[in-house]
């Protein structure tokens, strides 16, 4: 194992469970290649998207209740 490696997991091992949170975080989010500029541009078309079906009547809504009653059915 690289020194480095070790020195890092050591010194992670130290830190409080928040901060090992947003380190962890940090480190997934290195490994992300995508810009974020495209990944935010695809979620507003996107939004835009399902706030036109929304808008004209062609999705249909469902209340979170009745959504979570239904999960829970399937899974029993």
């Amino acid at each position: 194992m690289n020194n480095i490696l070790a020195e890092l997991q050591q010194k992670a091992t130290e830190l409080s469970p928040e901060d090992r949170s947003r380190f962890a975080l940090f480190l997934i989010q290195s490994l992300e290649v995508t810009d974020e500029g495209e990944v935010e541009e695809a979620w507003r078309i996107e939004a835009e998207r399902r706030l036109s079906e929304i808008e004209s009547g062609k999705a249909r809504l469902v209340p979170g209740d009745e959504v979570f009653a239904n999960i829970r059915r399937q899974l029993r």
